[in-house]
């Protein structure tokens, strides 16, 4: 089965800050084809957004937003993997708009701030992993969506899309209604939705509520690397760094893959799903099922972290982090 959504045209922001949400219609129009055959969704799409963006290129990012093939796939029937897997390796998914999502930052490199987020991988080793949505964001020129333009101008999501959620709600639930809407898919096959949703996940009639992640600021300064890995950022956890920021279990709605098991209108049966929220981490850093090769951006032997651990000392959920690719071009 083939459907063509011409889902709008794109609107660019005026405001070179990044912060205006206003825009005019340009000419370029969102296009995306979705196809359901062999066990597989496959998506392909021209990587312009159906929404307003903002200014490109700009101080933080030299590039121009342009059509440009994006062709991914995932599984209908997700495989569910029995420890998380973190994202380092991957983009996380894609909207039903075309558009990729990867909250993946440039790793640490000492004394070498720019270098590191013109060359995202290279500092893989220090085990620290700038957080996009920092202080680093302007360095990254990211827009009002949290997203930029990685060479030679594909448009990617790094947190939370907040003119994507804003288009989708009104298309899916009507002018001025506010509920559950689908976003996309995770490379994995599962369903990504917004952050509300019913309080009681098994009851599509229960009242709505705002899901929040059971991630947290660590407390404290920032540990010292041993000396066969090269340094690590000093001072205190502060948000610049995936790695200041610590899974709870049950302190919000979520899992460690900021995910939970539900109905919703598209799943009456249940299923897992993810959650983009407008707190950390945004888009989810774990996966929960085997995620398809048409995401990865890194080789399979790849270095990646371990899996998260919660307070109890134990890993939490099938999940993923990210790793970074906002100057990779994968089309």
């Amino acid at each position: 089965m083939a459907l063509l959504f011409v889902l709008g045209a794109c609107k660019k922001s005026d405001d070179d800050n990044n912060n205006d949400t206003q825009g005019t219609t340009t000419a370029l129009q969102n296009k995306v084809t979705v196809t359901e055959a062999d066990g597989l969704r496959k998506f392909e799409s021209n990587n312009i957004p159906d929404h307003t963006v903002g200014t490109f290129p700009n101080s933080g990012n030299p590039f121009t937003l342009q059509e440009i093939e994006v062709k991914r796939q995932m599984p209908l029937a997700p495989t569910q993997l029995n420890t998380p897997l973190i994202t380092t390796g991957y983009e996380f998914g894609l909207g039903i708009n075309g558009v990729v999502m990867d909250p993946n930052g440039p790793f640490y490199i000492e004394g070498r701030e720019q270098y590191a987020i013109q060359n995202p991988f290279e500092g893989l080793a220090s085990g620290w992993q700038y957080e996009a949505v920092s202080q680093v964001r302007e360095k990254l020129g990211l827009d009002l969506n949290e997203a930029h333009l990685q060479p030679p101008g594909l448009y990617h999501y790094h947190g939370y899309p907040q003119e994507f959620v804003k288009v989708q709600r009104e298309k899916q639930l009507g002018a001025g209604k506010t509920g559950m809407v689908l976003l996309g898919y995770a490379a994995d096959g599962y369903p990504i939705y917004n952050e509300t949703a019913p309080s009681v996940a098994t009851d599509l009639s229960s009242a709505l509520k705002t899901l929040k992640s059971s991630y947290r600021l660590k407390s404290g300064e920032r540990p010292v690397n041993p000396e066969s890995k090269p340094k690590a950022p000093t001072g205190a956890h502060d948000g610049t760094y995936v790695q200041d920021y610590e899974y709870v279990a049950g302190l919000g709605d979520l899992d460690a893959c900021n995910g939970r098991t539900g109905v919703t209108k598209e799943y009456p049966n249940g299923t897992y799903y993810y959650v983009i929220t407008s707190t950390w981490p945004y888009i989810p850093r774990y996966f929960r099922g085997k995620p398809d090769e048409s995401f990865r951006i890194l080789p399979p032997d790849g270095t990646t972290p371990p899996p998260p651990q919660n307070k109890r000392g134990s890993a939490e959920h099938p999940g993923h982090t990210h790793g970074a690719i906002m100057w990779h071009s994968h089309n």
